[in-house]
């Protein structure tokens, strides 16, 4: 299922992180170089600037939650009435909780994770490049 999923969201979700963080750093160029004295401006553009990072934190939440639920899968099999059941049950479910113990993230064109690492990341980034254009500016 997850390899599905991967292939569904891969391409477009690559596409999505590429132009937020393009977003994110296009309204801080612009406060910073044309318009830094209107106010309403910049506080236009400050709401474009966080428009563009919570575009992408849903995406990383539902990511970074997927990964959680599915790290404990093992644990819920475990503690389900495994041991009353059938000899094949038992087989079918040791093999399903070895299989659930290796982990499984979702990735954007195998380059980038679907995780809050990298939501943090892309607005670690954007705040860089917002201190090197304003070291520019200087």
């Amino acid at each position: 299922m997850l390899n599905v999923i991967q292939n569904i969201i891969s391409l477009p979700m690559f596409l999505q992180f590429t132009v937020t963080a393009i977003n994110i750093n296009m309204p801080t160029f612009g406060r910073i170089t044309i318009l830094w004295g209107c106010t309403v401006l910049s506080l236009v553009l400050c709401g474009i600037f966080t428009r563009g990072a919570l575009e992408i934190f849903p995406i990383c939440y539902c990511g970074t939650a997927f990964k959680l639920l599915f790290d404990k899968l093992h644990v819920a099999m475990f503690c389900s009435n495994w041991v009353v059941q059938t000899q094949k049950f038992r087989k079918h479910m040791i093999l399903f909780c070895e299989r659930s113990l290796k982990s499984h993230t979702v990735m954007t064109s195998g380059i980038v994770r679907i995780l809050l690492d990298t939501f943090v990341s892309t607005c670690k980034t954007a705040y860089s490049l917002l201190a090197v254009i304003m070291k520019m500016n200087e």
